[in-house]
């Protein structure tokens, strides 16, 4: 039986911020049954809040921030752990005001404890110049999330993982750590989540539509997972290794509720 939805969202519940078939309606109905859904997202051009304010706007209207996971989720808890106080960002100005707000580290342009880059929206050239300098000078960088593209009605567009390609080609240094899919850290947040709520990972479907980012960290895990087709256009290789492969396949997410929690 199945307990939890762990869901992407951008190429799995919507594209370009519009609802695939009668997602909205399907899930309000689960969740009003006691199905626990949770939003699993790598994409960091938005913040929480903004995320919560999206949601409710598609009439999700159960869905409050406890009910969305983020990747900076993840580097706030690391920031933390190892004292964090500045940072310089990559990010858009009121993702950037929301960590700050909600205690993580401080914007510096000048000597951050670290450099992070994420999918800026309002990316310029000064801002990769500046990341770029800091780099060079010595100090460690890390990205948010490694995906090269975000799926939108006109195909990929480039994300996090295309402008951290840039950047190391261009500094000739490594990032360090990734706080989104499937990294330890997220998953982390999700299993204290489902442990909280005393359900087991056996009676939770991890949905997305990447294999090497979504099914990945189901797999990873443990919990069941589904891939489905309505994001990134991506093919499942033969050699492709086993923990990209998920328990199942469809062509969306509706498609999937109906089989496994309509019956």
């Amino acid at each position: 039986m199945i307990k939890a939805l762990i869901l992407d969202l951008d190429g799995t519940v919507y594209l370009d911020g519009n609802p695939i078939k009668n997602v909205v309606e399907l899930l309000n109905k689960h969740h009003s049954e006691g199905v626990f859904i949770q939003f699993l997202t790598n994409n960091t051009s938005v913040s929480k809040i903004q995320y919560v304010h999206k949601l409710r706007q598609l009439s999700l209207n159960f869905v409050s921030a406890e009910h969305v996971i983020t990747p900076l989720d993840a580097f706030l808890n690391y920031a933390e752990e190892v004292s964090v106080r500045s940072c310089y960002y990559l990010l858009p100005e009121e993702v950037i005001l929301y960590l700050e707000q909600v205690g993580g580290p401080k914007m510096n342009s000048e000597d951050p404890d670290i450099v992070l880059i994420g999918f800026d929206k309002d990316l310029t050239y000064q801002k990769l110049q500046r990341s770029c300098e800091l780099i060079n000078s010595g100090i460690s960088y890390s990205i948010t999330h490694i995906d090269l593209a975000c799926p939108s009605e006109n195909g990929p567009i480039p994300d996090c993982g295309s402008i951290a390609r840039l950047v190391e080609s261009t500094t000739d240094k490594k990032w360090g750590m990734h706080f989104g899919k499937p990294s330890k850290k997220l998953g982390d947040i999700i299993l204290k989540n489902l442990n909280r709520r005393r359900i087991s990972i056996e009676n939770t479907v991890l949905v997305g539509d990447r294999y090497y980012t979504d099914i990945a960290l189901g797999n990873e895990i443990g919990m069941l997972t589904c891939h489905v087709q309505t994001g990134e256009i991506n093919e499942l290789k033969s050699n492709a290794p086993a923990h990209y492969r998920p328990t199942y396949e469809y062509s969306d997410l509706c498609e999937f509720i109906q089989d496994h929690l309509e019956c």
